[in-house]
């Protein structure tokens, strides 16, 4: 009976893994090529506008609740957190 339950259980895992290995993947050639989208331009740091300074350089619209939780976020920063 073990014996049995073991097979079952082997022919059960091995018709689903042989399914999934037959599933297609999507077809890459359907959708657009957006890899080149997200990526900064050499020597571009971590900023939201690149013609403005980075941290309080970019003057964000902030609540003042937002704007000082952004002003300890780089004080944070500053001291290497």
């Amino acid at each position: 009976m073990p014996r049995r339950n073991a097979i079952r259980a082997a022919a059960v895992a091995a018709t689903f893994w042989g399914s999934l290995a037959a599933a297609p993947a999507q077809d890459a050639a359907r959708f657009p090529d957006l890899s080149g989208q997200w990526k900064r331009p050499p020597g571009v740091g971590i900023q939201w506008d690149q013609t403005k300074p980075i941290g309080l350089g970019q003057q964000a619209p902030l609540t003042a609740e937002y704007q000082a939780i952004f002003e300890a976020s780089l004080n944070d920063q500053a001291l290497g957190g």
